[in-house]
């Protein structure tokens, strides 16, 4: 499996609601995921889709930050069960025909273990975990590479899953250190980056040299209903890479981790510590 989500296009389609209010379905490869609300379990006819294949799924309790995942072969089925022992407001599946049962197995006590020790203390239900020796090693070398796309997904659907054990400026950063860029603020997530809610794009003429693709992307959010008639995201979006977000700010060719900077005038790389970009932004548009 490529490692890398290729289109930005593919990005902003996981944020088109469907007709149910509360439903997202988001389509990444081979991947279909679900996020949706309890209430609306019984209302959804498209799960079909999905209810023969093996799957990872999340039930959160938002108001005491309770998780419990599971893995399953019949998602509907194991769902309503336990909508009969358990409380949850919150349901997200992610199913593909790639994965088996050992994979899932393994990526769900990953999942456990990922929660578990999260700084956003997550209250995680699940006792049992699985012995990840009982996998086979092809099985074990594809639940690992499986593993890194599932951390993606994962940071896409927004959960923090930082580990506990960060040092002082880490914390800092994952208690929502927000970067700033023309009329764009931006945080940094597990896997990328978020571009914030509120932030306004650019939506003049962009240079020649960028033109095409920044009025893609423009056209799609607009088609997306994310940004408004004058470019401010009606939510967060997230990209592997702050270049993308300072482009659409900007209009322009340009680096986000140099133009993206905290209010006391730390560019994004230089909280990273990352080395200065080569490529500038002195084609953006001011």
């Amino acid at each position: 499996m490529d490692k890398k989500l290729n289109l930005f296009d593919k990005v902003i389609d996981l944020y088109l609601s469907s007709e149910i209010k509360s439903l997202k379905r988001y389509e990444i490869r081979d991947f279909i995921v679900y996020e949706f609300s309890r209430d609306e379990l019984g209302k959804v006819i498209d799960f079909k889709a999905i209810e023969n294949l093996p799957s990872i799924y999340i039930l959160q309790e938002t108001e005491n930050n309770e998780i419990y995942i599971g893995e399953t072969e019949s998602f509907l089925t194991r769902v309503k069960d336990h909508s009969n022992t358990k409380e949850f407001d919150k349901i997200y599946v992610i199913s593909s025909a790639v994965l088996n049962k050992n994979i899932c197995l393994s990526i769900e006590e990953k999942t456990i273990n990922l929660f578990k020790n999260s700084v956003m203390n997550y209250d995680v239900k699940n006792k049992n975990l699985i012995n990840n020796s009982l996998l086979s090693k092809r099985d074990n070398l594809r639940a690992n590479e499986d593993w890194k796309f599932f951390k993606e997904i994962y940071s896409l659907l927004r959960f923090n899953l930082s580990p506990k054990n960060k040092n002082d400026e880490e914390d800092d950063l994952e208690k929502g250190e927000e970067f700033s860029y023309k009329k764009g603020k931006l945080k940094i997530v597990e896997g990328g980056f978020l571009l914030l809610e509120g932030s306004q794009i650019f939506m003049g003429e962009p240079k020649e040299y960028v033109k095409n693709k920044l009025l893609k992307i423009r056209d799609s959010l607009i088609d997306k209903k994310i940004i408004n008639d004058l470019g401010i995201l009606q939510e967060n979006i997230f990209w592997k890479f702050p270049s993308y977000f300072s482009d659409i700010l900007s209009g322009g060719s340009t680096s986000g981790y140099d133009e993206f900077k905290t209010k006391k005038g730390i560019t994004l790389g230089d909280y990273l510590g990352r080395e200065p970009q080569q490529r500038k932004s002195k084609n953006s548009i001011n």
